[in-house]
């Protein structure tokens, strides 16, 4: 596991801070409370308040995260005993050490439940209560290496409010981004900008070892899985930290066989607790020289995020960059009021810690951030803007058969294809590497990856596919599905001939399971190489900022004519290698009059829902209606997607019904019905405001193309007339008990698709007809549905009720993001109000 944030920085951090004095709260601490890792030299248990200290029970991630915050280093392994499939000699040992050996940690409650995919959860008042003990206790700093997947709307559960209070009444909440691959995938709560949102970095040391490259090895990449991307609030993860290919303590007790003493461990439920050990390293530094004070939460991020080392990735995947915790605690130490009088490196802390803009089309905006110059001598800082282009090829794709080789299969998985070379030129800034393979299926048996090392032989990246049961429809497989598809990329790529091995694998490179089985999958796969570059564009003129002093610097920021999110960066850099880069969240509005808009949705890990790409419009006042229409050409029953339309009202924080968001209106392509891929949004007399509108992939893709590009029309006013016969409008009227009143209602269907219309009462009093069976009404056509109203209250009783017209197209369909059936369009609500006779 190691205390590693960048270039060994650790060791040196220890020399400084190791957390003594700070306590870290964890989900399931309590079960390695009496493991001999757990336990410092001098007898202290660095679990506290354990109700069994002598307990050593293996609990999955958790025994991970603990082992990442404060792992001792007291007991030493082999790596030939723990890890049964490699080729690691006998005599090679190693140590497991966390980066905050002198904090304590605290439990934060248990995850005691299973669900349908065999996850470890826990409901959510559940995990309340356990944070709400934690903080009463005193705990400083919690670690959430859990969440909920990432989910459109923006109030989308009960624990993010939770975090703001902790974070408010002064505790550090740090949060796993999630493993579900690049782009639009943050899961809450750690979309919340209250908290520090973590993703994940390679550490491809033992995994290079263990299958043998002997070539080395490159670390210090986005991890694959890693969550990344502009969340639907508007905010991109905080840093960085390893994210892959670790081992951590594990209790025996209650292990799957085979029962070790240690496990393999990975994902941003790495990172996040290894962020919180560098939090709690930062606090004791911040104490030492600042008379015991401790520092707020946003201090602590400021000083953790200024200080991470930029690794040249996008700005919506490494946010400021990797956790440098040596980096980190000399900063804390130099902070406003502190005692000590020399600094040993000049650091910059930064206010905010990013920038989250949005405006029209061709606009800027104009902002500012604060620098903080933690060194005592003057400095001189430049600021400029850093963007990633578009994507060039790097050659043709490849196509390879796909086949499953008999005999032994190696711990990384058996070859499924031959080989694939390809050329990146100097001075690329990230290599993208893409590969699909047309499984109609989506089996889960059928799971490849790719391997790439770079022309010096050293292992550079590794894809991912989750490959796991979901509640996302996989094309009608059982027990899990593959979404055919994969993506990696590398930073700062070497220059020459790459190689892409391509395997009967899943990506996860866990060494101390066996190697994945080859499935029957035999057609072909593809792959493909491309490139992108920065470019960088004047931020700032020159800013001398005297020593442990602030300085203002304003920022004009232009955003790009199309609608959407474009990430880019601020990067702060002065002579002697001083740095510090600012994350900017660009979100272009679609404009108010209305317009086109587009979203390229490309990989998938197939862990919950896709890539989420958000909008926003502001409606102005006094529309009819506001109607969106959307256009999948490469739609495919096993490559769904899925949008939504969110109101003013709907994004307010007071509304939240049972954990789910009330939705305004949504839809999604059907499997059926549907050929062409289009659907439509439409709300009746819109709120004026500002709007979100998400389009969302679903888990899989059908694996015959690399991207798929969605289009999107807003408009208003397209509604035509929807009128009512034989509906009574007022309680004057009299309806006696026992009588039929027919009622007709024509609605014309002005949606791009074809169209299931219905009719729906508010109460049980009109029945038949199309309140039973849908009627279906190609686009632009008009139709006539029927229904019969029989009072059925008492006589004298005085009846008001809504009879609304839906378009109930993909209705009753379980919707992966919301979790229950709410697939339809309100076309027009009709209000209905008489008086039953006798």
């Amino acid at each position: 596991m190691g205390g590693n944030g960048s270039g060994g920085s650790a060791r040196n951090q220890r020399t400084i801070a190791t957390g003594r004095g700070v306590v870290v709260g964890n989900v399931d601490a309590d079960t390695l409370a009496g493991n001999f890792n757990m336990i410092r030299p001098d007898g202290q248990h660095v679990i506290i308040d354990a109700p069994d200290p002598h307990e050593n029970v293996y609990s999955d991630e958790f025994n991970g995260d603990v082992s990442s915050i404060a792992a001792q280093g007291t007991v030493i392994y082999t790596y030939a005993s723990q890890l049964p499939y490699s080729n690691v000699p006998a005599k090679c040992s190693f140590r497991i050490v966390g980066d905050a050996t002198g904090a304590s940690i605290l439990t934060t409650g248990y995850f005691t439940d299973t669900n349908s995919l065999g996850q470890v959860v826990a409901p959510e008042s559940q995990v309340i209560a356990g944070l709400q003990q934690a903080v009463n206790e005193g705990v400083n700093v919690v670690s959430e290496s859990y969440g909920y997947g990432a989910l459109p709307g923006a109030n989308d559960d009960l624990v993010a409010p939770t975090n703001v209070a902790m974070w408010q009444a002064g505790v550090v909440v740090v949060e796993s981004a999630g493993d579900s691959g690049s782009s639009g995938t943050v899961e809450a709560p750690a979309d919340n900008p209250d908290g520090v949102d973590v993703g994940g970095t390679n550490d491809l040391r033992l995994l290079a070892q263990a299958d043998g490259y002997t070539k080395g090895w490159e670390d210090d990449n986005v991890t694959t899985l890693s969550s990344g991307g502009t969340t639907p609030l508007g905010d991109v993860v905080d840093l960085v930290a390893p994210g892959y290919g670790a081992l951590a303590v594990a209790g025996i007790n209650q292990q799957p066989a085979p029962a070790l003493p240690t496990e393999a461990f990975g994902g941003t439920s790495e990172s996040a607790p290894f962020v919180s050990g560098a939090a709690a390293d930062v606090i004791q530094a911040y104490r030492d020289t600042h008379a015991g004070a401790t520092p707020t939460p946003d201090q602590v991020k400021e000083i953790l995020t200024s200080t991470a080392t930029d690794i040249g990735a996008e700005a919506d995947q490494q946010g400021a960059g990797l956790l440098n915790i040596y980096a980190a605690v000399e900063a804390a130490r130099q902070m406003p009021d502190t005692s000590q009088t020399r600094s040993s490196t000049p650091e910059l802390v930064d206010n905010p810690t990013q920038l989250d803009v949005q405006g029209a089309g061709g606009s800027t905006v104009h902002t500012s951030v604060t620098l903080y110059n933690a060194s005592s001598s003057t400095e001189k800082v430049t600021g400029s803007y850093r963007a990633l282009g578009s994507e060039t090829s790097l050659g043709h794709p490849v196509t390879e058969n796909v086949s499953a080789p008999s005999g032994p299969i190696p711990a990384q998985g058996a070859t499924a294809a031959a080989p694939i070379h390809f050329t990146v030129p100097a001075g690329v800034s990230v290599l993208d590497a893409d590969m699909r393979w047309p499984d109609p299926t989506n089996s889960d048996d059928n799971i490849l990856a790719f391997l790439l090392t770079d022309p010096a032989g050293r292992l550079a990246q590794q894809s991912y596919d989750y490959g796991a049961a979901n509640y996302v429809s996989c094309a009608g497989v059982d027990g899990g599905c593959s979404p055919d598809i994969q993506h990696s990329t590398v930073e700062h790529p070497m220059a020459g001939t790459w190689t892409a091995q391509v395997l009967w694998a899943n990506g996860r490179g866990h060494v101390q399971s066996p190697p994945d089985t080859p499935g029957p999958y035999t057609g072909t796969v593809t792959f493909q190489a491309s490139g992108q570059n920065f470019t960088a564009s004047p931020a700032s003129a020159p800013v001398t900022i005297a020593a442990r002093s602030w300085a203002s610097v304003p920022l004009s920021i232009a955003l790009p004519r199309a609608p959407g999110d474009a990430p880019e960066s601020v990067q702060f850099t002065g002579p002697g290698g001083l740095e510090s880069s600012v994350p900017i969240a660009r979100r272009t509005l679609i404009p108010s009059a209305g317009g086109s808009f587009g979203a390229t949705l490309t990989s998938s890990v197939s862990r919950g829902p896709g890539q989420i790409k958000t909008f926003y419009v502001n409606v102005p006042r006094g529309k009819r209606d506001l109607d969106v229409s959307f256009y999948a050409p490469d739609h495919a029953a096993d490559d769904p997607v899925y949008y939504y339309l969110f109101s003013p009202a709907d994004l307010t924080s007071t509304n939240v019904t049972s954990g789910y968001l009330e939705v305004t209106a949504t839809d999604t392509t059907p499997t059926s019905g549907n050929p062409t891929g289009s659907a439509s949004l439409i709300a009746p007399d819109p709120q004026a405001g500002l709007w979100e509108i998400d389009v969302m992939q679903g888990a899989t893709t059908d694996g015959t193309r690399f991207s798929q590009t969605v289009t999107g029309d807003l408009a208003y006013n397209q509604l035509k007339p929807v009128t009512a016969t034989g509906l009574p409008t007022s309680t004057s009227t009299i309806i006696d008990s026992g009588s039929s009143v027919p009622i007709t209602v024509k609605v014309t269907n002005t949606t791009n698709h074809a169209g299931y219309f219905e009719l729906q009462p508010s109460n049980n009093d009109i029945t038949g007809g199309d309140t039973v069976t849908p009627e279906e009404l190609a686009p632009g056509t008009t139709g006539t549905l029927k229904a019969t109203l029989s009072p059925t209250a008492a006589a004298g009783t005085a009846v008001h009720g809504t009879l609304s017209v839906i378009d109930s197209t993909d209705f009753g369909a379980t919707e992966p993001a919301i979790g229950f059936p709410a697939s339809y369009s309100d076309f027009h609500d009709f209000a209905y109000a008489y008086t039953v006779g006798s």
